[in-house]
């Protein structure tokens, strides 16, 4: 029976955090007929793959069997190299992608499993963010969650797709933002899967630091080009209810500068206070609960501007991809 999806992990001398990763896919509620596992040991540790082997005995021994396959990498290639590696032995007819310090929620295939029904080929979810015990801050960039752009670390294609992308490139700084520029490049639309959930622990600064991505010996490793102006105009589908909501709280910011603009302090305070009521319950929905008490002046003042960047882009993508939308 060819499975419905194949995850591909890809890891590199963390066989504690793997073994965690694997823990968590192996409780999805999908049936485990439905999905394969794909472990790529980029470095072929015995460590890890002793760790894998062991997880798998363990598991078909108490719970029942889940497909794992390990394949090991010799040489270090680098992350790309592994999921490229992971998605070419596929079975299954999507390909879900995530890293071995992430831990998939229950629904994470069974989620992303609907859109793929409704015609989807591409797919981003969301990634949560889990911090550690720690008296440090919390740095404001690490509230950037719904960002609903494409990331290895939560990412599903349709392997027919994904076969004609010809997958990650393995010479550039930033796969995952070439992958995106070619994705708009052909007009392939990308589909923001919110409850496809990932969460992904936040470490203490003070642990050690991964080895460096291995050079390309005889290769000039060129930039991406992509950038943020381009990323915004990713083909995103049209989502009616956060439009609207977008766009209410947008109403009210208006409604706020107009009352201060023409001295009407009443209308002024109602529009201000609409954009701030809306902003709050976005913090609350959106971000963990223990994130939400480190909101710091200058990561909240980034979560207003989410509106008029929302509405534009589902806006640009309605006005310039309509084709692909039906």
């Amino acid at each position: 029976m060819t499975p419905d999806f194949t995850v591909v992990v890809p890891t590199y001398q963390q066989p504690a955090r793997l073994l965690k990763c694997l823990d968590a896919l192996e409780r999805q509620t999908l049936s485990r007929s439905q999905f394969e596992i794909i472990i790529v040991d980029d470095g072929d540790s015995p460590v890890t793959a002793t760790a894998v082997a062991l997880f798998a005995r363990q598991l078909s021994q108490q719970r029942g069997l889940l497909d794992i396959r390990y394949l090991p990498q010799p040489i270090r290639r680098g992350a790309a190299a592994a999921r490229n590696r992971g998605w070419q032995a596929a079975r299954g007819r999507f390909i879900a992608f995530t890293d071995d310090d992430c831990l998939p929620q229950p629904d994470w295939l069974a989620n992303a499993l609907v859109d793929f029904e409704q015609g989807a080929q591409c797919l981003t979810g969301q990634i949560r963010l889990l911090p550690a015990p720690t008296s440090h801050p919390i740095s404001p960039d690490l509230l950037q969650l719904d960002t609903q752009e494409l990331t290895s670390a939560n990412c599903f294609f349709d392997i027919k797709l994904f076969d004609r992308l010809q997958g990650f490139s393995e010479v550039t700084d930033g796969p995952d933002a070439e992958l995106l520029d070619r994705l708009i490049d052909q007009r392939i639309p990308v589909t923001y899967c919110p409850d496809a959930v990932v969460v992904h622990p936040v470490r203490a600064s003070s642990r050690p630091a991964r080895a460096p991505e291995p050079a390309y010996a005889h290769q000039q490793v060129p930039k991406t080009r992509s950038s943020a102006a381009q990323r915004l105009r990713q083909p995103v589908r049209f989502d009616r209810s956060s439009f609207l909501k977008y766009c209410v709280t947008i109403l009210g910011i208006l409604a706020g500068l107009g009352g201060l603009l023409a001295g009407w302090p009443r209308l002024a305070m109602l529009g201000f206070s609409l954009w701030i009521v809306l902003s709050t319950l976005y913090v609350r929905h959106k971000l963990p609960v223990a994130l939400q008490h480190r909101l710091t002046l200058k990561s909240f003042c980034q979560i207003l501007i989410i509106p008029f960047l929302s509405v534009y882009r589902q806006l640009y993508g309605i006005l310039k991809y309509r084709p692909m939308y039906g």
